[in-house]
């Protein structure tokens, strides 16, 4: 719903800023994967027996997608429940990436506090994330 009562609160400048990164991760994401270098890249995997990697259009698409759901759900009346769903995928879609790239992908590497430092920002969204998601719950 467009204004949940009588104030702007901070999770409306919150959600804002997570749409637009979700619409500007995915657009990029998207051009990444159409781009030439990434082609010539996929090519040499499957030549050499490497996988597609699909998981990184899916996500691109559902961060395209959801950050636009959560942009004109800030300025029309959309349904809550379509919005925390539409949070809900992507939290879980985030989370799962989170897990395979920092852990089953290089945990701790190349040490603690780089790893760390690599993970922050993506800890920082889905945070944002998860607080965007309570409040549609």
């Amino acid at each position: 719903m467009a204004n949940r009562g009588n104030s702007v609160d901070g999770i409306f400048f919150l959600q804002l800023a997570v749409s637009l990164f979700l619409i500007v991760s995915g657009l990029l994401g998207i051009m990444d994967y159409a781009s030439t270098g990434s082609k010539l890249s996929r090519f040499v995997n499957d030549i050499f027996g490497g996988g597609n990697n699909v998981i990184t259009i899916v996500i691109a698409v559902a961060e395209l997608i959801s950050g636009t759901i959560l942009l004109v759900g800030l300025f029309l009346l959309i349904r809550n429940r379509t919005l925390f769903f539409a949070v809900l995928f992507v939290f879980v879609l985030w989370a799962a990436r989170m897990v395979l790239y920092y852990f089953l992908n290089g945990f701790l590497r190349p040490d603690a506090l780089v790893w760390l430092h690599a993970m922050a920002p993506d800890l920082i969204v889905l945070s944002s994330l998860w607080v965007i998601l309570r409040r549609y719950a």
